[in-house]
């Protein structure tokens, strides 16, 4: 699991960003996690391109992916 340092929320229409640094001890860096949604064109788009788009720093690839599942956890 990792920790989120610090949360940004955007809400421009017609986006929704949800930005967040993941402090990463090992490497001394923080990584940008973006969660973006534009629900006011998804009807122009394929169902499966429907939804919110991710983009990590961590991923290899250049492509964005569409979310499909998300946990929450409870910090006691």
């Amino acid at each position: 699991m990792e920790f989120v340092s610090f949360i940004s929320i955007e809400d421009n229409p017609p986006d929704l960003i949800l930005s967040f640094a993941i402090w990463q001890p090992e490497l001394e860096e923080i990584r940008s996690l973006i969660l973006m949604r534009t629900s006011e064109y998804e009807f122009m788009l394929d169902e499966a391109e429907r939804g919110v788009n991710v983009s990590d720093e961590a991923w290899q690839d250049d492509e964005d992916d569409i979310l499909k599942k998300i946990e929450l956890a409870t910090i006691l």
